[in-house]
């Protein structure tokens, strides 16, 4: 039996990021291609593209400023095929998305 292990880090530059997040998972290789399968469909239908495939890595700092946060509080939840459809417009895009106010 073998093992596969990923880690991941983002926001430690403890400067710009308000948040930091490191995580870690081992999967048993006979799991592995199921899983990426999953994550993969996962992705594509909650962003409406593969983030992955982009050219250029989105900073959280730029892409979710505080002001977003705000004004998505003040509109409650959106729609998962809404919610896709403008996630894949500003990753592909770099397109700031203007929500309607509530």
């Amino acid at each position: 039996m073998a093992f596969f292990s990923f880690i991941y880090e983002s926001g430690t530059d403890r400067q710009d990021s308000f948040y930091e997040v490191l995580c870690g998972v081992a999967i048993e290789d006979h799991d592995l291609w199921n899983i990426i399968t999953q994550l993969k469909n996962l992705e594509e239908r909650l962003l409406g593209t593969r983030y992955g495939c982009q050219k250029r890595e989105i900073k959280g700092r730029k892409f979710l400023k505080r002001k977003v946060f705000k004004q998505a509080n003040s509109i409650g939840p959106i729609p998962v095929e809404e919610r896709a459809a403008l996630s894949k417009q500003r990753i592909e895009n770099g397109a700031y998305i203007l929500l309607p106010r509530g």
